[in-house]
C-alpha cells in the first residue's frame, strides 16, 4: 500500500517466492485506480487484485459519525490509544498516523485530524475484513507495517492467523522477518544478538544509554548524519561518486 516502486517491486519478489513455495494463487491490495501498481503486479504474472477505495459520500459520513461517537465516548487520549476491535488496535494506529503527519511530538487533547484518520481507519479495517472474511490467505507481505492503512492490515492479518512477511533493508540486498504471533507485532524487523545486549548492559549500561540519548537528541535536532535515512542517502552518493570516477 506504499506508493513506491522500491517497495511494491520487493514485496512483489517475496510474493511470488511465497505463491512457488505454497502453490497459491497471489492477490495485489491496491488503493482504487492505481493503475501504475497494477501494472507492475501484472508484469510479474499477478492478475487478481483488491482495491481499498475512499466510498461513496455517504459511507465516509457514516465513518465520520462513528469516529466522532468513538471519541466521544473516550475521555482521556489514553483512553482512546487503548480503543481496539476485535484485538485489532485501532487508536495506536490512528495516534501514530496523527503524530507522523502533523509532526506533532505529543498531543493530549483531540485535534479535528483525529476525527478523519480514524474514519479513515475503521473505513481500511471494514474492508480489509470483508476481504479476509471472503478469501483463505495464509500470507501477507508488507513492508510499511505502521500508520494508515499499514498497520490496520498488518494487525488484521495477524489477528485473523495470517502470516505476515515484512521487507528488511534496502536496494537489492534486503532480508524477510515471519511475524506469526500477535505478540510479535510491535518487534522490529532486525534482531540483535541477546547475547551482546546483556553484555553491553551488564559492562557499559550507563555509557550506553548516554549514547543512545545524545543520538536522539541529534536526530530530533535534524543534525543530517543522524537522520533516520542518512546511510540510504550516503550511499546512494557514493555510488554517483563511483560512476563518476568511471
Amino acid at each position: 500500500m506504499v506508493n513506491h516502486f522500491g517497495y511494491t517491486i520487493s514485496e512483489i519478489i517475496i510474493g511470488k517466492n511465497l505463491i512457488e513455495m505454497f502453490e497459491c494463487e497471489g492477490f495485489g491490495l491496491l488503493r482504487k485506480y492505481d493503475l501504475r501498481l497494477k501494472l507492475i503486479f501484472e508484469s510479474f504474472g499477478i492478475k487478481k487484485f483488491i482495491f481499498l477505495s475512499d466510498l461513496n459520500f455517504f459511507m465516509r459520513i457514516k465513518y465520520f459519525l462513528k469516529a466522532y461517537s468513538i471519541i466521544k465516548s473516550c475521555k482521556t487520549m489514553d483512553d482512546f490509544i487503548k480503543f481496539s476491535i476485535n484485538d485489532v488496535k485501532i487508536g495506536r494506529a490512528v495516534y501514530d498516523n496523527f503524530l507522523r503527519f502533523t509532526g506533532i511530538g505529543t498531543i493530549n487533547h483531540f485535534n479535528h485530524k483525529m476525527y478523519f484518520f480514524l474514519s479513515e481507519a475503521l473505513s481500511n479495517y471494514y474492508q480489509i475484513k470483508k476481504n479476509f472474511d471472503k478469501f483463505e490467505f495464509i500470507a501477507c507481505v508488507q513492508s510499511e507495517r505502521q500508520f494508515i492503512p499499514g498497520s490496520i492490515i498488518y494487525q488484521t492479518s495477524l489477528t485473523n492467523g495470517i502470516n505476515v512477511y515484512s521487507r528488511s533493508g534496502y536496494g537489492n540486498a534486503f532480508s524477510v522477518r515471519k511475524y506469526s504471533d500477535t505478540r510479535e507485532i510491535w518487534k522490529p524487523r532486525e534482531r540483535y544478538s541477546k547475547k551482546l545486549y546483556d553484555e553491553i548492559s551488564n559492562s557499559i549500561k550507563e555509557k550506553a544509554v548516554e549514547i543512545g540519548g545524545t543520538y536522539i537528541e541529534k536526530r530530533f535536532k535534524c543534525i543530517p548524519e543522524y537522520d533516520a535515512y542518512n546511510e540510504y542517502f550516503v550511499r546512494r552518493n557514493s555510488l554517483k561518486e563511483k560512476k563518476k570516477k568511471k
